[in-house]
């Protein structure tokens, strides 16, 4: 270490030449960092340099930048460099380890099937007159059984219903008097015995100020 920084200070300064030698005035470690082979060991100049304070500035010139050279080592050894210090199109893929590159030729996973839709619209609709027709051209899965005083007996063809939506139709009748309510349980159907053993859906419409079932046409929606 010693003589390479010899050489290096022979060569910066072009005047010392083979002359210039290190004394063991002081101890000089061996193999140690820049930092204390200039503090623990000693120079002479011979006296053929006339003016040794020429010497002064080119010796530290080339003795500080080796020490920052071996700290901007010891920096990066420290500290690797991540994406901030790497410019754009920089790095190729042979500078990337074959553990990552392996990741490359995995297959993306699949996406999840897309859910899918619910058919739109309700399971049964109908368009019922006052006197129990059904209006084929508003209805779906819903057939007229029988009527009697404001009591209603539907069936809906396309299975159990479980949930009604029922509106009074105000074309042709007054929807301030008049009430609607209904079920499709068909166990309270077949005991109130005013419908047959096909009627799935019952429907009653009753004057609110008279307090008695009135003929009146309404809407009925199955639901579910």
């Amino acid at each position: 270490m010693r003589r390479s920084i010899l050489l290096l200070l022979a060569v910066a300064t072009g005047t010392l030449g083979p002359a210039l030698a290190a004394s063991a005035a002081s101890p000089c470690p061996r193999n140690a960092p820049p930092t204390a082979i200039l503090n623990n060991c000693t120079f002479s100049v011979p006296n053929s340099v006339l003016a040794k304070d020429a010497v002064n500035g080119p010796i530290e010139r080339v003795v500080n930048s080796l020490i920052k050279t071996m700290v901007k080592v010891q920096t990066f050894a420290d500290k690797p460099v991540d994406s901030k210090g790497i410019k754009d199109n920089s790095i190729q893929l042979k500078d990337i380890s074959a553990s990552v590159r392996s990741l490359f030729d995995k297959p993306a996973p699949a996406a999840p099937p897309a859910a899918t839709p619910a058919s739109g619209g309700p399971l049964g609709y109908a368009r019922v007159n006052a006197d129990g027709t059904v209006d084929p051209a508003a209805s779906k899965n819903i057939e007229f059984v029988s009527t009697s005083a404001g009591i209603y007996c539907l069936r809906y063809t396309a299975g159990t219903p479980n949930v009604l939506n029922l509106t009074v139709d105000i074309s042709g009748a007054d929807g301030r008097k008049l009430i609607i309510a209904g079920t499709a349980v068909k166990s309270a159907i077949d005991a109130g015995g005013d419908c047959g053993g096909a009627t799935n859906i019952e429907v009653v419409t009753s004057n609110s100020v008279t307090q008695s079932a009135t003929p009146a046409p309404f809407y009925l929606v199955v639901a579910a």
